[in-house]
């Protein structure tokens, strides 16, 4: 397929239009052939600076990214001193967040069972880049909204998508079901959309307008 990224196999199967979900081949595959995948390790993207200045707008001290990959913006997010725990499905992420970020805390597990885990509330959780991959992403939002007071979204949605999440708009109704708007921001030419929404009855509000 021209123009395919050397992840893209790894999660779908463009002829057939389906989910693949292969993160840990992927992660192994990224390892041994030395590409990056999504370019995540980029702190330069523009859709990763605008979630990082989201971040900033509310007065986290602790914070869990779902489906952190290899870390790097859960690293971004301890910047301020808060405490930072990354989630993802592959042990090969987070065996590298591991290697390469010890001061954090990394745990592989999938995103609804680490949340539904949670004996504490988290002031913060993130989902960038996930829910497409999730059948239950709905669910999963639900489940956000009883451990946290803010939650941080990113997501990118092609024209004709396979992934599990149809169009933004879909997303924006299941997450004003149960948070209220804080801030969102659209890049249109990337067709990515970063929301920073938080739980009602929340009293802390954003701090620089």
């Amino acid at each position: 397929m021209s123009g395919e990224q050397p992840w893209h196999p790894y999660v779908f199967d463009t002829e057939r239009r389906r989910f693949v979900g292969d993160f840990e081949e992927m992660y192994r595959a990224e390892r041994d052939e030395g590409f990056d995948s999504w370019h995540q390790l980029d702190p330069s993207r523009l859709d990763t600076q605008v979630a990082a200045l989201l971040a900033e707008r509310v007065p986290f001290r602790t914070a869990v990214d779902l489906g952190c990959g290899k870390g790097g913006f859960a690293d971004t997010l301890a910047r301020g001193g808060a405490q930072i725990t990354g989630v993802d499905l592959s042990q090969t992420a987070i065996d590298f967040a591991q290697e390469h970020m010890p001061q954090h805390t990394w745990i592989a597990a999938p995103a609804r069972d680490y949340v539904q885990g949670l004996t504490e509330p988290i002031d913060l959780i993130v989902i960038r880049e996930l829910l497409s991959y999730l059948e239950d992403w709905r669910a999963l939002i639900a489940d956000c909204a009883a451990k946290t007071k803010w939650l941080l979204v990113g997501l990118y949605v092609p024209p004709d998508p396979i992934g599990f999440v149809k169009s933004h708009a879909e997303l924006q109704a299941e997450l004003d079901r149960h948070f209220e708007p804080l801030e969102t921001i659209d890049l249109p030419l990337r067709r990515i959309t970063t929301w920073l929404v938080q739980r009602p009855g929340t009293p802390e509000r954003p701090a620089n307008p």
